[in-house]
């Protein structure tokens, strides 16, 4: 493990974007070193859950560590003073895609505020949207995507050098607003184009099942038949929202009935 200050930022930034129940695109991920300036660079993307691939609506969040901040964490770390403290540069990209109309950019602007609510003492400014038209050869027609992306520094204090779990706090705010942002744009009333066809024999796309809450009864006779996630389902009865178990398909159940009784239920 290593023990530095960019890692922890990373870890925190990821951890509080899938607390924002943000579904992270794996293959979108990166972690980039410039072999002739030193600045080292991670990227990622995240989407709202269940979507189709790829996803109408996605963040692109890049978190940069340039040399001067290297040099003076390592001046601090050494025990003299550095003459500013170090700090990363953060670029969130909202991105619209599918889109097989070339939508309303004053509707699209209406949900992206000018600026992020702070993060820390800091806010990402809002930088010119960028509209995409791509003219496919085997296509009917041009898909169409929107994207504006927000930029700004986090200042890296002597607290957060001293103790990372600090870091926490702006790196959850951050995640909030990205996925309120991302609400927002998914809600809007626009026009998509079908996802990609599946490849035959790619399962990769994970299986959600909704879990609906009942009742639970104490001398139900298969009660001794559930495996721990049905006992949680049934104990989801007292009021809170219904459940939604997404399961990778390595570990999905089969096709059958997975216990019989008064509320049986088979798995997609």
């Amino acid at each position: 493990m290593l023990d530095h200050i960019l890692v922890d930022v990373i870890t925190q930034t990821r951890r509080a974007l899938e607390d924002a129940l943000l579904q992270r695109q794996a293959v979108e991920e990166r972690f980039q070193v410039d072999v002739f300036l030193g600045d080292v660079s991670w990227e990622t993307s995240y989407s709202l859950p269940g979507e189709e691939k790829p996803p109408r609506v996605r963040a692109d969040v890049s978190v940069d560590w340039p040399t001067w901040s290297q040099s003076a964490y390592r001046s601090w770390s050494i025990g003299e003073p550095p003459e500013d403290l170090p700090e990363v540069v953060v670029e969130i990209t909202l991105r619209l895609q599918r889109l097989c109309v070339m939508p309303d950019l004053g509707v699209v602007l209406a949900c992206l505020p000018e600026e992020s609510p702070h993060i820390g003492t800091d806010t990402l400014v809002r930088a010119a949207p960028v509209v995409e038209q791509v003219h496919e050869p085997d296509e009917p027609g041009p898909r169409f995507a929107v994207e504006t992306s927000y930029q700004g520094t986090i200042r890296l204090d002597e607290g957060a050098l001293e103790d990372t779990s600090t870091l926490a706090a702006p790196a959850g705010q951050l995640a909030r607003w990205v996925a309120s942002v991302l609400v927002r744009l998914g809600d809007l009333k626009l026009s998509y184009l079908p996802p990609d066809p599946t490849p035959a024999g790619d399962d990769s796309r994970c299986a959600v099942r909704p879990v609906v809450s009942a009742s639970w009864r104490r001398d139900d006779p298969w009660r001794r038949h559930r495996s721990a996630a049905e006992t949680s389902f049934f104990r989801s009865a007292s009021g809170r929202a219904p459940k939604c178990e997404i399961t990778s398909p390595a570990h999905r159940p089969p096709n059958r009935a997975q216990w019989a009784g008064p509320y049986p239920w088979v798995s997609p």
